[in-house]
C-alpha cells in the first residue's frame, strides 16, 4: 500500500505533460507484452501448419505424377518384353548382359543430347544390380546447356522407348542464363529364357523387316495383314512396332533398327532435310476430317479468329502443323500469329483431358474420344483439305536395296489385306478396333472419314505429274515456315517397283532372288483389272 501511495505522490508532482506520456510509454509496453506473449505463438503456430500444408500439397503432386506415370511405364515395359528378342538378335548380343545395355544407353542418350542441343561433359555406368528377372544399370551424366534445352533432354529420357528412369537430379548455375545438370539414371532390362523365342525370329535379318507405326486406323491394311498373318511366311516375316514418339521413330531410323515407317508426305520432306532419304513404296490412304484444333469445353476461344496470341500445342513437323497452318489462313492469320507449344498428338490429348491445355492439335482416335468425353470441343477439323492428306509406307534405301524381296512381300500382303477389306468390312472393323485398341463404334467411325486406295487410286498416285503438285503444295507451306527444304523430285522419293510388280506389270525388283509368287488372291484380281501401265 505504501508502494502504490507513494507511485501516486510521485504521479501527482508530474506536470501533465510528463504524465500522458508515462501513460503512451505504458500502454505500448503493455501492447508489446500481450503481442510477444499471446498473439505471436498463435501467428508461429499458423505458419507451422501453413508450411505443413504446403509440403502436403507438394507431395501429394509429386505422388499425383507418380501415379500417372505407372501406366506408361507398365506399356513401356510389355513393349519392351515383345522386343527384346528381335533386339537381342539384331545386335547380335545378350542385351541382358550389363555391357550392351551400357552402350546402347550410351548410343541414346548422346542422340538426345543432340536432339536437344545439351552439351555432354561425361556419361558413367555405375555398378548394375540384378533382382528377380530384371536388371538395373544406373549411369551418371554431367550435361550443361540453357532451361529449355535441358527440358526437352528431360522429357526425352522419360519418353524414351526404353525403360530409362531418372532417380537422382541436381541443377546448379554454370553461366548466365547456362545451367549444370548432373543426373542419375538407371536402365531396366529383363532377363530372357530362349527356349521362349518364336521360331520365325530366327529368320536370317535380311528376311525380316521391322515397321514403326502408330495406331492410327489409317493404317488399317497394316493392321489386318499382320492379324490374318500376311506379313509371315517360312522364309520372310516383317513385324510392327507400335510406336506415336517422333524423337523414337527418328532414333530408331538413325539406328537402322527400323526399315520403314508410316508417315505423311510433309514429314517424309522433313527427313529428306534430315539427311534421312526415306522412299514411298506404297499409299495407303487419304484422310479428311480426322485431325482437328481441340479447345476446352469452357475456353474462351469460339472461332478461330479468337486465335491470335493463344498458346497452341501442336507437333512441329508433320500434317498437324500443316493443318493448323490452313485454318489460321482461313482466318486471316498466320502461324506467327500465335504461340506454338512442341507437343505430340497423343500427350496434346492427354493434356487436352486434363485440363492442363487450352488449345491443341490432334488427330483420330483422340479427337473422337475427347468430344465425346465432353473434355473437349472442336473449333476445326480438316474436312476441307480433303486429298492432301495421305498416309504412305516408306521405307529406307538400303531396305529397298539388301531387302528387296521381302519389301515385295510386305507390298503383295497389303494389297492382299486391302481384298479382305471389301470382301470381309465388318470383321476388318473388329481386327483394327482390335489392334487400336478402340471401341468399334468409334472405329467405324474414323475408317468412314479415310478413303483406302485402291489399285487405281495407287496408279494414279505414283503418276509423276500428280505427285509434283503434291510435293509443290508441301514445298510451298515448309518454305513459308522456315523449315529446311530438300531438293527433291516425285522421281526421288517414289518407288512405284514393288506395286507395279504385285499386279504383274513389271519385272521383279532388282536383286530378288526369292523365287516367291507375287500374290494372292486380291493380288491377282487386282492385275486382271488393270492391265495398262499409268
Amino acid at each position: 500500500m505504501h508502494l502504490l501511495e507513494r507511485l501516486q505522490q510521485q504521479l501527482a508532482r508530474l506536470n501533465p505533460k510528463d504524465r500522458r506520456a508515462l501513460v503512451l510509454v505504458t500502454a505500448f509496453l503493455t501492447v508489446v507484452f500481450a503481442y510477444v506473449g499471446l498473439l505471436e505463438p498463435v501467428l508461429f503456430r499458423s505458419d507451422r501448419a501453413n508450411a505443413a500444408l504446403a509440403e502436403l500439397e507438394d507431395q501429394q503432386r509429386r505422388y499425383t505424377r507418380q501415379v500417372m506415370m505407372l501406366p506408361r511405364r507398365e506399356a513401356k515395359l510389355a513393349e519392351y518384353r515383345a522386343e527384346l528378342a528381335a533386339l537381342t538378335r539384331h545386335f547380335e548380343l545378350d542385351a541382358t548382359e550389363p555391357e550392351a545395355t551400357v552402350a546402347n544407353s550410351i548410343v541414346e542418350l548422346t542422340y538426345y543430347a543432340r536432339l536437344a542441343q545439351v552439351a555432354v561433359g561425361a556419361i558413367r555406368p555405375l555398378d548394375a544390380s540384378t533382382a528377380a528377372e530384371y536388371l538395373e544399370v544406373p549411369l551418371e551424366i554431367e550435361a550443361g546447356a540453357d532451361f529449355e534445352a535441358l527440358r526437352k533432354f528431360f522429357y526425352y529420357i522419360d519418353s524414351s522407348p526404353s525403360l530409362l528412369a531418372i532417380t537422382d537430379m541436381q541443377l546448379a548455375s554454370q553461366t548466365e542464363g547456362s545451367l549444370r545438370a548432373r543426373l542419375k539414371l538407371s536402365n531396366i532390362g529383363l532377363a530372357q529364357d530362349q527356349d521362349e523365342v518364336p521360331v520365325a525370329n530366327l529368320l536370317p535379318q535380311e528376311n525380316r523387316l521391322q515397321l514403326a507405326i502408330s495406331q492410327w486406323t489409317g493404317y488399317a491394311p497394316l493392321m489386318i495383314a499382320a492379324h490374318n498373318g500376311y506379313l509371315e511366311s517360312e522364309a520372310m516375316q516383317v513385324k510392327l512396332l507400335p510406336t506415336d514418339d517422333k524423337v523414337t521413330i527418328e532414333r530408331l531410323l538413325v539406328s537402322g533398327e527400323v526399315d520403314g515407317i508410316g508417315v505423311s508426305l510433309p514429314e517424309l520432306l522433313a527427313y529428306w532435310a534430315d539427311g534421312i532419304p526415306l522412299k514411298i513404296v506404297l499409299p495407303l490412304d487419304s484422310a479428311a476430317g480426322t485431325e482437328g484444333i481441340a479447345v476446352l469445353p469452357d475456353s474462351k476461344v469460339q472461332t478461330l479468329a479468337d486465335l491470335r496470341q493463344q498458346r497452341i500445342a501442336v507437333e512441329q513437323r508433320g500434317i498437324l502443323k500443316f493443318v493448323l497452318s490452313r485454318a489460321l489462313q482461313s482466318a486471316g492469320l498466320g502461324l506467327q500469329d500465335v504461340q506454338l507449344r512442341a507437343l505430340d498428338a497423343s500427350q496434346v490429348a492427354r493434356e487436352l483431358a486434363s485440363g492442363t491445355l487450352e488449345v491443341g492439335v490432334t488427330r483420330e482416335p483422340y479427337l473422337s474420344s475427347l468430344v465425346a468425353g465432353g473434355q473437349a470441343r472442336l473449333l476445326y477439323t480438316s474436312d476441307e483439305l480433303e486429298g492432301l492428306i495421305i498416309d504412305l509406307l516408306a521405307m529406307t534405301p538400303k531396305a529397298i536395296e539388301k531387302k528387296p524381296a521381302v519389301v515385295q512381300f510386305l507390298v503383295d500382303g497389303l494389297l492382299k489385306a486391302r481384298r479382305f477389306i471389301d470382301e470381309q468390312p465388318e470383321r476388318a472393323v473388329e481386327i483394327v478396333a482390335e489392334w487400336a485398341n478402340q471401341p468399334l463404334e468409334r472405329t467405324r467411325t474414323n475408317l468412314a472419314k479415310i478413303a483406302l486406295f485402291d489399285s487405281e487410286q495407287i496408279r494414279r498416285f505414283f503418276d509423276q505429274e500428280r505427285l509434283a503438285e503434291q510435293l509443290a503444295t508441301f514445298e510451298a507451306y515448309l518454305e513459308s515456315i522456315a523449315q529446311p527444304l530438300p531438293l527433291v523430285t516425285a522421281g526421288d522419293i517414289a518407288v512405284p517397283t514393288f506395286f507395279r510388280q504385285a499386279l504383274g506389270t513389271e519385272q521383279p525388283a532388282a536383286g530378288d532372288r526369292s523365287g516367291q509368287p507375287t500374290g494372292e488372291g486380291g493380288i491377282e484380281q487386282a492385275a486382271a483389272e488393270d492391265k495398262h501401265e499409268p
